[in-house]
């Protein structure tokens, strides 16, 4: 069973996996320090913050680094136009970056006071303003890597980034700065935008104009066209975490929102661990089958995809959902123990984003924004709404049990485009190890206080874990690849 589409997949996999994996060591170790630090109420402040940046990069970049990544694939060995798209998407990135700056200090007030309820000064605007910007950039240079598969320069950049980001980050709370925890969230994209620099000039990856370069209205089009139905998709999505946290906030207090933000904040890292670690060259692959109108080769990809991701994420998942007071201890402190009830729902809703995950792709590699944009207010709005009606009385768990019912009538949704636009059919065995996924991870819930609790589940886990060394035994063999290096002098 094992085919070179697997293991290009694997392949990629290992190697942005592994500078995912460091990226995210170094996060949380600077969380950890800041948790430390400051406590709950400073991890709250810090999620809002975040949430700021990320959701006006989102909105001012309007999608460009998505749709940048389809169109880079599509070029080949278009030098010309492929220098031409850089610098059309630099020039665009600067003036939106612009843009989100002034709109971003202008609104701040309003803003201040919706999420924390008080207002953020021009001072904290500007800081926060230069955090959005160099986001953005650093989107652009990392979409210029991912379209190009230069998987390998991607994970390097990631790698020396975060560890650099991470250092610095907390210079300012250590030093005690004015606006510190705003200085700390602006920290990282900061260092991650120049270091990127320096390394596309250094190894001379920035496409160099050969030819005439089309002009950059007629390159723009198209990628606008694309990348605001991405930008209000991903906005839904960043909006809807962003007024969840405002929910519980002022629903729950700050207490609360710092433990939302902790658990949120370990099922995220870990979902970008997995996921991202995928993104890096199944995108492109799939954009370019959808670009040749292989539907069926297409399918085929997402379901190979799908199949990875899974028996990957699988084990890691319910390990997550057995064990997370000691993730939450070991990551924070203590005092977010609290965290650990609402992570395992969170961890049982990932075992369906997990599986949605590489569907959802197929609507980014045929166009198809308006769709995609429906599918995020589909979650977006289930679970919202599961806050509005039942955090208040029912408590913080509510904030995962919505978390599971929302992925799960996202996935319907996904499951219907792609049968839509290739005739996608998922294959039986990705369905049944997704549902036993689940039945595991709710059994683990439900039987978590009873004695000897820990010792059952670690089982079931190793079983899980076994099983799926098997099933990536059966899609690469493991075997034949381990005797060739042994073969190797």
């Amino acid at each position: 069973m094992s085919s070179a589409s697997h293991r290009q997949i694997f392949k990629s996999t290992l190697i942005t996996g592994g500078a995912t994996a460091i990226t995210l060591v170094a996060g949380l170790v600077k969380v950890k320090a800041l948790a430390v630090l400051g406590g709950p109420v400073a991890i709250g402040l810090m999620g809002i913050y975040q949430s700021i940046v990320s959701t006006a990069a989102t909105v001012a970049g309007c999608g460009l680094p998505n749709s940048a990544v389809r169109a880079l694939a599509a070029q080949g060995a278009d030098g010309a136009r492929t220098a031409g798209l850089w610098r059309a998407m630099l020039v665009a990135t600067l003036l939106l970056g612009l843009g989100a700056t002034v709109l971003l200090t202008l609104g701040a007030g309003l803003v201040g006071q919706w999420l924390i309820h008080a207002p953020i000064s021009v001072p904290q605007a500007l800081v926060l303003s230069v955090g959005v910007a160099t986001a953005m950039l650093f989107a652009m240079q990392t979409a210029l890597l991912q379209g190009l598969r230069r998987i390998g320069d991607l994970a390097l950049v990631s790698i020396a980034s975060a560890v650099l980001g991470a250092a610095i980050s907390l210079l300012p709370v250590l030093l005690d700065w004015p606006h510190a925890i705003i200085w700390f969230v602006v920290m990282s994209p900061l260092c991650s935008t120049a270091l990127t620099a320096a390394g596309l000039h250094f190894k001379r990856i920035v496409p160099v104009r050969s030819g005439n370069v089309p002009p950059m209205g007629p390159l723009l089009g198209p990628m606008f066209k694309l990348g605001l139905p991405i930008m209000a998709a991903n906005l839904a999505m960043m909006g809807t975490q962003l007024a969840a946290r405002g929910v519980v906030f002022g629903s729950l207090g700050a207490d609360a929102a710092g433990q939302f933000q902790a658990a949120w904040a370990i099922s995220t890292t870990y979902g970008t661990f997995v996921l991202s670690a995928m993104a890096a060259d199944y995108f492109p692959r799939l954009s370019t089958l959808y670009a040749q109108s292989e539907a069926q080769a297409a399918s085929r990809l997402v379901n190979q995809q799908a199949d990875m991701t899974q028996t990957l994420s699988g084990p890691l998942l319910l390990a997550l959902i057995a064990f997370s007071p000691l993730a939450v201890t070991l990551l924070y402190s203590r005092e977010f123990g609290p965290a650990s009830e609402l992570l395992r729902w969170l961890a049982l809703g990932d075992v369906l984003k997990v599986l949605g995950w590489p569907i959802r792709y197929i609507l980014l590699a045929a166009g198809k924004g308006g769709l995609f944009i429906v599918g995020e207010v589909v979650w977006g709005a289930s679970y919202l709404a599961a806050l509005y009606f039942l955090l208040a009385d029912h408590g913080l768990d509510i904030a995962g049990i919505g978390y599971v019912a929302a992925y799960l009538v996202q996935l319907a949704f996904f499951l219907a485009a792609g049968r839509l636009l290739i005739g996608l059919r998922i294959s039986l065995h990705n369905l049944l190890f997704a549902v036993a996924l689940l039945a595991l991870g709710a059994a683990m819930i439900a039987t978590r206080s009873l004695p000897y609790a820990g010792l059952y589940h670690g089982a079931a886990i190793l079983l899980v874990a076994v099983y799926a060394v098997h099933r990536l035994d059966r899609m690469i063999d493991i075997r034949d690849i381990l005797r060739k290096r042994r073969a190797r002098p």
